[in-house]
């Protein structure tokens, strides 16, 4: 009885007793946030900062960021419909590996200073494949626990994996230079990777009753 009024009092108690993988799958869903801060976040300061000696113009990078977010204010909630009806996964993974290869395009334009592919990029990666994952995941993450103590799984998970991502453009400015810009798209692949694979292998939830969510531990 002692226990069970504790965890009443400690939901993270129950959390993490009852739903210790769902905890570690969400963290590692917002492994996706390392490769969102690389693209528009890095990748401002490496097209402007004069020590990698690309310096373009900082209003037009703005801009880029600008477009491509507005863009996604139209693709997000049509990627949420159709992972309505096709499920979660397969929308999320598609864009998932999306942006790992779109990335690198996005960064080779930079060096390259084409400033209309840049544009084009920048709208397919946050208005596309972004918008596929960043549309349907908090639907995904809040449908791995139980209704009891979602609240308190979403959120641990999401801080967790969050505050990865914010260490992100501190490595990228470390590792890349002048003339070796690679490590950048490398790093935000890598974090979609991570979180195309926690996806790919959770179950695929868009079809379960509110009431089974979360309740096995798988």
């Amino acid at each position: 009885m002692l226990s069970e009024r504790s965890e009443e009092r400690t939901p993270v108690l129950r959390v993490f007793r009852t739903h210790p993988i769902q905890v570690v799958r969400t963290a590692l869903v917002l492994f996706q946030g390392f490769g969102v801060t690389l693209v528009f976040g890095f990748g401002l300061s490496y097209a402007t900062q004069p020590q990698f000696g690309i310096e373009l113009p900082y209003s037009t990078m703005l801009w880029v960021a600008i477009v491509s977010n507005a863009s996604a204010l139209i693709t997000r909630p049509l990627f949420g419909m159709l992972a309505d009806r096709v499920g979660r996964r397969p929308v999320m993974v598609t864009g998932l590996l999306g942006s790992a290869i779109v990335g690198f395009g996005y960064f080779t334009a930079i060096a390259d200073r084409n400033v209309p592919l840049v544009f084009v990029l920048g709208i397919l990666l946050a208005g596309g494949a972004l918008a596929a994952t960043t549309g349907v995941f908090m639907a995904f993450i809040g449908e791995q626990f139980d209704t009891s103590v979602r609240m308190s799984g979403s959120s641990i998970g999401f801080m967790l994996g969050i505050s990865v991502g914010g260490f992100a453009p501190t490595i990228a400015a470390a590792l890349v230079t002048e003339t070796a810009w690679i490590p950048a798209p490398l790093l935000q692949a890598a974090g979609m990777l991570v979180t195309a694979s926690a996806v790919f292998f959770a179950p695929e939830t868009c079809r379960v009753p509110l009431r089974d969510l979360g309740k096995a531990s798988r």
